[in-house]
């Protein structure tokens, strides 16, 4: 997986360093921030996905985790890359389910890349990104979802689930319409979804 903990469509002749990349790529585009713009990265990983953010955009990116060793090899990473990088990428510690260390109406837009799975009310954490956001800010969210095909009666079905939720370190996986519900209820509007993978069909 590299640095960079999700997925991602490619053109046939690509390999998954591309499929990475153009994941991270769409993601900065939905954004629309442009550069020392100020973005938060909510369950930021190793930091691979705030750093494409970074390439894509010039954006200043703030990312938080639980994982302090994630904070850690994120800054090795970043400490190697150059003083543009550096300037751009930073890294903290927190919860996303209650976030402490960072002002309120600060950034001018956030984004989950495949994160907010690891919480089952995830209305928790978008209420956090709503509160750090600034009055219009936007939220881009990448998410897991239930889709209709799913049969919880369908024996495979219910072994992929398993292995994705121990996998993934994941908790309940909701619905397309439970999903926005939470988001809603975090105070959002709800400006577009789509299925990721019929956009890369296109």
């Amino acid at each position: 997986w590299g640095d960079s903990f999700h997925f991602g469509f490619r053109q046939q002749w690509e390999g998954h360093v591309h499929a990475i990349r153009n994941s991270q790529n769409f993601v900065a585009q939905k954004l629309q921030v442009g550069d020392m713009d100020r973005v938060l990265d909510m369950g930021c990983g190793i930091g691979g996905p705030l750093r494409g953010v970074v390439r894509a955009t010039g954006a200043n990116v703030t990312g938080v985790t639980i994982n302090e060793h994630q904070v850690q090899r994120a800054r090795e990473i970043t400490s190697k890359l150059t003083p543009y990088m550096q300037e751009r990428c930073h890294y903290q510690v927190e919860d996303y389910l209650e976030v402490k260390g960072l002002e309120e109406e600060f950034f001018d837009a956030a984004f989950y890349m495949e994160s907010s799975l690891h919480c089952e009310d995830r209305t928790k954490t978008f209420k956090e990104a709503f509160r750090l956001l600034k009055p219009g800010g936007r939220l881009v969210a990448m998410e897991y979802n239930l889709l209709p095909g799913w049969d919880p009666k369908n024996p495979e079905h219910v072994e992929l689930m398993r292995k994705h939720l121990h996998g993934n370190g994941a908790a309940k996986t909701p619905t397309i319409e439970e999903d926005l519900e939470m988001i809603r209820a975090a105070g959002f509007e709800i400006g577009e979804h789509f299925d990721f993978m019929e956009k890369g069909k296109e």
